[in-house]
């Protein structure tokens, strides 16, 4: 799974961490399919622009040395910020789609490329969100050949009483912080799941929430939820509590209590 974008991508300012989105979302896969299922590479690069993007898939060949499944693409608008149009942008960013869906893998499949509007800002005047919006509109609008265009990032960071990001994600004017990342992370995790069978594995507690790793991913609080998220054949773990419940299994699976 290859990972195309600039200092978002690459984590800004937490790359090389746990925290940057890549990073958080190679362990939400591996909680979900277990270790060594996927590799999640991280090609995002601080400070690039479309073209730059475009001239490292074709000169460092990344393509052929990923031989990815899936690739990520978000671009967060270093173009727009250094002054490049919104249709030349799109253009470039047409041909990243293009190379990547061209590339043939030696399974003789092809890349699913799927793309992210990019989250708004807490800029404030003409490179604000509003800007980032009709950037996010006109890529949606015009871009071919993408397997699926996500707003769930832009949806999530958009803060509508203030028309920017909300202040809580973001650890400056244009970066997430590392709650941001984990937000993106699960983002992604759900679009590249529509392509994937659910985890072999999942785990229930009445006492889970938002703030457990893999909530509603992995780990539920409801038993219902758990067999409708868990593969064919796959484990559901019930720990004590209380669940009130009508439960409908309509597949091979194992429920295990504590």
């Amino acid at each position: 799974m290859s990972c195309l974008g600039d200092s978002i991508t690459n984590g800004y300012p937490y790359a090389g961490t746990n925290n940057t989105y890549p990073a958080q979302l190679q362990a939400l896969l591996e909680s979900a399919y277990g270790p060594g299922s996927f590799e999640v590479i991280n090609h995002g690069v601080n400070g690039y622009r479309t073209d730059q993007i475009l001239a490292d898939l074709r000169n460092l060949n990344w393509m052929s040395e990923d031989n990815p499944d899936f690739v990520l693409l978000m671009i967060r608008g270093n173009d727009l910020y250094q002054g490049q149009s919104i249709e030349s942008t799109c253009a470039e960013v047409q041909q990243i789609v293009d190379l990547v869906t061209n590339h043939t893998n030696p399974d003789d499949s092809h890349p699913k490329i799927i793309v992210s509007a990019i989250i708004p800002n807490l800029i404030e005047g003409s490179l604000g969100s509003w800007y980032i919006s009709l950037y996010n509109s006109y890529l949606v609008a015009n871009l071919v050949g993408v397997d699926l265009w996500i707003t769930d990032n832009w949806d999530d960071f958009y803060d509508s009483d203030t028309g920017q990001a909300l202040a809580s994600l973001m650890s400056d004017d244009v970066h997430p912080n590392a709650d941001g990342y984990a937000v993106m992370a699960e983002n992604w995790f759900e679009a590249i799941s529509e392509y994937l069978t659910g985890p072999t594995v999942v785990w229930i507690d009445d006492d889970y929430n938002a703030s457990i790793p893999g909530w509603n991913i992995t780990h539920f609080d409801k038993i219902q939820d758990g067999i409708d998220a868990v593969a064919v054949n796959g484990t559901i773990y019930v720990f004590n509590g209380t669940y009130y419940e009508n439960v409908d299994v309509s597949k091979v699976i194992s429920l295990i209590g504590e």
